[in-house]
Parts: C-alpha cells; structure tokens; sequence
C-alpha cells in the first residue's frame, strides 16, 4: 500500500509553513498485513484534524448538511497524481471515517454527495462534488471534489 508523507510546522502564533517536498513509502505484505487497532488510528485521526483542520459542509445526496472539519489540498502536489490518481489542478479533502464527526465510507455516494469548500483560503465556499474515495484506513479518508 503506497503512502504519500508531507511535513507542515506551525510557529508560536499559529502561522503554518509551506509543505515539505512529498516523501514516497510503499509498505511491504508483511508490515500491510499487522494489525493496527482502530482506537489508535481514531485517536491519531483526531490529533490531526485537531491541528491542521477547517471546518466544511458536507451535503450528503446534497440533501441536508452537516459542519465537518476537513484538511484541505487545494493544490496536491504532481508527484501523487501517479499513486493516488490526482492531479495538481484538483482539491482533496481528507476527513474522519465516522459518520458523526467526519464522512462514513459507508454513506458517500461519489459523484452525488457535495461538501461547501472555499477554492481558495479567504473566498466564499462554492458547492464541490465528492468524485472520487482516492484512499481511506478506519481512521481516515481521501476524497477528491470537482
């Protein structure tokens, strides 16, 4: 299973850095197939958004809504377009795999549900279709928006 790693630093008055040059990890059968238990994977799920998150609608069917906190790609890099299927133009989102704080793999309708999203930090949120699930573990996932 390929994995894509990019380091962001936050200074002392919540600024944060560019992001590091992506680093490339594909994990052998033997360290794919240990058993990681969920609670750890939620826990480090939450320090994540907790750190680098914003806060998006979500419009499942794009019927309804609900506030989630989201971490935001607006522009990921080239490099993934190879492993992941995206390309530097498109937004991707990852989210809590939890239908209370985040988007369930098992309720997305790709192609279907919407997220409000700001294409650009600053600007008012325009409406994004979920096209794509590009990656997901019990603890988080990966969606492109078009």
């Amino acid at each position: 299973m390929p994995y894509v790693f990019v380091a962001i630093s936050k200074n002392e008055p919540g600024i944060f850095s560019l992001p590091s040059a992506a680093a490339f990890l594909t994990l052998s059968a033997a360290a794919a197939a240990a058993t990681i238990f969920e609670d750890e994977l939620a826990a480090t799920a939450d320090d994540f958004l907790t750190e680098f998150a914003e806060q998006i609608i979500y419009k499942p069917g794009g019927v309804g809504s609900r506030s989630i906190l989201a971490i935001v790609d607006r522009n990921p890099p080239a490099e993934m377009a190879a492993i992941s299927g995206l390309h530097s133009s498109d937004i991707a989102i990852c989210v809590k795999n939890d239908p209370e704080e985040g988007i369930s793999s098992s309720e997305i309708d790709t192609g279907i549900d919407l997220v409000e999203i700001p294409v650009r930090i600053g600007e008012t949120a325009v409406e994004k279709r979920i096209t794509q699930i590009v990656n997901q573990d019990a603890g988080m996932m990966q969606l492109k928006v078009a």
